[in-house]
């Protein structure tokens, strides 16, 4: 009697002979068979992905999920070939792809990529099943083979097309989160400079009229209406940065020197103000200088307008490897219950975008203290 080969295992494909059931013997060869030729094309996909520097096999994420798909398409047409089933890519692989290419765009990787993968993918498969093919009797081989390439062309096409919607989607979404993001960056900046601005102009006017109607010999050095001309000015001048091209103008001065010009404006016959540095301000990258001024400016501004102090005390440590600052005054304390402001919300925001952390304590009746730590070193590394 010949020996049986593994022709027996295959489907002879022809409209006018009905085939009997297979055994389940045939059906377990047929899945051992069926998962070995999966695995060898899997592993012929990532060497031919690897042999273009294609991106997709440079990430461990991007590759799990890109193979997990490949997966399912190398299955679906090598079952198609082996067994005759000729399934529909459903609902399943649809949100599969959505997934993968969300992934691919977080990642920022091209949507060519995923065309040419895809390219690569259906060569790879083609030549398994062109080879498995070729071991089928002669008569069904090309049915098989034929049957095969649709499938194969189909499970692409479905994954290609929802990968088109969800590379889409994807983009959508991060433009909508960079216009919130920037939404939230010209609020923040029209707040620190114009708000800001503002409300000490008003601050020196206020403190003109007291002094007028105590009587108070004017300072010579002090000359409330022109301080309050130029904060003005100051106010104008960003007003119509914001206006050509939505970009603040660059600290000129050194950081040490507008604080502390700053903080002397603050200072009144009631309240005094007492800045210092220690360190190296060259320590601090240009990119941070104007963004650790404002915080320090709306620092001082808070405890000048809602603390009633009389004593307002900051200080700017700065190392190689981080800036320290302290703003401490000995007010009223903030209650508890009472929200965050905007000018507490802008501080916060600003250090966050500085990899930094603020920290706000107050005791009613006893004073408040912010503390803003914000790295350095990784920045000054990058530049």
């Amino acid at each position: 009697m010949p020996q049986e080969t593994e022709e027996r295992f295959y489907p002879v494909s022809s409209p006018s002979v009905s085939q009997p059931p297979p055994s389940q013997d045939t059906d377990a060869a047929a899945a051992v068979r069926q998962a070995h030729l999966v695995t060898e094309a899997l592993t012929a996909y990532a060497e031919a992905l690897a042999a273009v520097s294609s991106p997709l096999v440079a990430h461990p994420g991007i590759w799990a999920r890109c193979r997990m798909q490949a997966e399912h398409i190398l299955n679906e047409c090598i079952g198609a070939l082996l067994t005759g089933d000729f399934p529909e890519s459903g609902a399943d692989a649809e949100f599969t792809s959505l997934a993968v290419v969300s992934d691919r765009a977080i990642g920022q990787v091209s949507p060519l990529e995923s065309v040419r993968a895809a390219q690569i993918l259906t060569d790879v498969a083609l030549d398994v099943l062109s080879a498995e093919a070729a071991r089928l009797p002669a008569e069904s081989s090309l049915g098989c083979l034929s049957r095969a390439a649709r499938m194969l062309s189909r499970s692409v096409m479905t994954r290609l097309s929802a990968g088109r919607i969800g590379y889409e989607a994807a983009t959508l979404r991060s433009v909508g989160d960079a216009n919130a993001a920037h939404r939230i960056r010209l609020g923040r900046d029209l707040h620190d400079h114009i708000g800001t601005s503002l409300s000490l102009a008003i601050r020196y006017l206020e403190l003109h009229e007291v002094e007028k109607e105590l009587s108070t010999p004017p300072d010579p050095a002090r000359d409330r209406i022109a301080e309050a001309l130029a904060v003005l000015s100051d106010a104008v001048r960003f007003t119509r940065t914001i206006v050509g091209d939505l970009r603040h103008e660059p600290l000129n001065r050194s950081l040490s020197e507008a604080i502390d010009t700053y903080a002397q404006t603050l200072a009144t016959p009631t309240t005094v103000v007492d800045f210092q540095v220690k360190g190296d301000e060259s320590w601090i990258p240009e990119s941070h200088r104007q963004e650790l001024f404002l915080i320090i400016r709306e620092c001082l501004h808070n405890a000048l307008a809602h603390s009633g102090a009389s004593r307002i005390v900051a200080e700017l440590l700065i190392s190689p490897t981080a800036s320290t600052c302290t703003v401490t005054d000995n007010g009223v304390g903030i209650a508890p219950h009472l929200p965050a402001g905007n000018g507490i919300t802008a501080m916060r925001e600003r250090v966050a975008s500085l990899s930094g952390h603020f920290r706000l304590s107050s005791v009613p009746g006893q004073g408040t203290q912010a503390h803003i730590h914000i790295p350095l070193s990784k920045t000054r590394s990058a530049e």
